[in-house]
């Protein structure tokens, strides 16, 4: 098992705890705390090695997303804003079975 020398098993564990956090806003913890340590146990057994931030990429990555956010956001306030279009939503059955 290989193991980057600046990220040890607390390390995962504690990255996985925050992720779990943030995603599921501080709850759910009763199937959170197995999720983060499997994901932990299968990271150091796949011998996984955290990202490495480059910060001569960070600027063009930034700007990427910038524009495509405004971009986005130009979109949807495009929609929001025209005229409505002529869309009669209804619900359609569907047999699984035979």
């Amino acid at each position: 098992m290989r193991r980057h020398p600046g990220f040890n098993p607390l390390g995962w564990l504690l990255a996985y705890a925050a992720l779990w956090a943030l995603f599921s806003e501080g709850r759910g913890w009763l199937v959170g705390i197995p999720a983060v340590l499997l994901a932990t146990w299968l990271s150091l057994r796949l011998g996984l090695q955290p990202w490495r931030l480059r910060w001569r990429a960070l600027p063009g990555f930034l700007g990427f997303f910038l524009w495509h956010m405004t971009i986005g956001g130009i979109d949807v306030a495009r929609r929001a804003l025209g005229s409505p279009r002529r869309v009669a939503p209804a619900w359609a059955g569907y047999r699984l079975a035979s």
